[in-house]
């Protein structure tokens, strides 16, 4: 492995020798290693980021971004989780057919095959949209648009004795 001094690091990361130092000692550069009392610097080793700044706006704007964005990269536990939500949720693809549905939903919407249910149902096609007034704003999200929906009257459902 090719090394770089802490002078010749700091050179090409615009630091000076001593932060370049204070980070190898901190352990803050990946496979730095000290010779006697001198520091050796991985040549593809990258410049560490400067502690002593807070994040800015931006940066704290964009991590409040995607607060879950860990758990939409982990696409299964994800699926998991809203499987048990307790609020019937469906997703669905871009022409509305339903391809997953969550516990709640099934039990709501009386689905007892879900295997037959998906890929068959689209919601964009449901006429209970048109029944409860809110088909416009449906079509309207699937093009990408967020709505929102106040005082939709949809029918409870009645209670059987369980």
């Amino acid at each position: 492995m090719d090394y770089l001094t802490v002078k010749k690091a700091g050179e090409k990361w615009g630091l000076g020798a001593r932060i370049v130092t204070l980070y190898c000692a901190d352990g803050r550069i990946d496979g730095a290693v000290k010779k006697g009392n001198l520091w050796l610097v991985p040549k593809d080793a990258l410049k560490p980021a400067d502690g002593r700044r807070k994040n800015t706006a931006a940066q704290k704007e964009k991590e409040a971004t995607h607060p879950f964005q860990a758990l939409f990269e982990n696409q299964e536990l994800f699926m998991e989780i809203v499987q048990h939500f307790p609020y019937p949720m469906h997703i669905s693809e871009p022409d509305g057919t339903i391809f997953f549905a969550n516990e709640a939903f099934l039990k709501f919407a009386k689905v007892s095959n879900p295997e037959n249910f998906y890929g068959k149902h689209n919601v964009l096609h449901d006429p209970d949209l048109e029944k409860w007034g809110i088909k416009e704003y449906v079509l309207r999200a699937f093009q990408g648009e967020i709505v929102q929906a106040y005082d939709i009257k949809v029918p409870a459902q009645k209670n059987d004795g369980n």
